[in-house]
């Protein structure tokens, strides 16, 4: 399924392909440079794109990086609160509710003492 995308420019196009096309997508993972060329991007975007560098391919495609950025973080899910259990620096005497406390070990026997005579 190609999505046309009106009035930006071969590079959106080709993104939006990758975005949305299996076979294209697999066609450019498969080899990146044939997939740009064949699409009729510009060295400048070719570059861009596989520098990996999103603000130097946020800046071909006519969008200011750091606005994308902040918008980005603006929307944001907050972060989930922190749930793990940390243990109390001291355990308790009390047993748990429903448990009972281990038995304590029997005492060790004492040896027979022999008379001294």
């Amino acid at each position: 399924m190609a999505v046309e995308v009106q009035g930006r420019g071969a590079l959106t196009q080709f993104l939006a392909g990758l975005a949305t096309d299996p076979t294209r997508l697999g066609a450019f993972l498969a080899d990146p440079a044939e997939a740009m060329a064949s699409a009729g991007l510009s060295a400048e975007d070719r570059q861009a794109l596989g520098s990996g560098n999103t603000q130097a391919i946020f800046s071909r495609l006519g969008v200011d990086a750091l606005r994308v950025d902040g918008m980005m973080q603006a929307s944001a899910p907050e972060p989930e609160p922190d749930t793990t259990l940390v243990p109390d620096s001291e355990p308790s005497e009390e047993p748990t509710p429903g448990t009972e406390p281990a038995p304590k070990p029997a005492p060790k026997p004492k040896p027979e003492s022999k008379p001294r005579r």
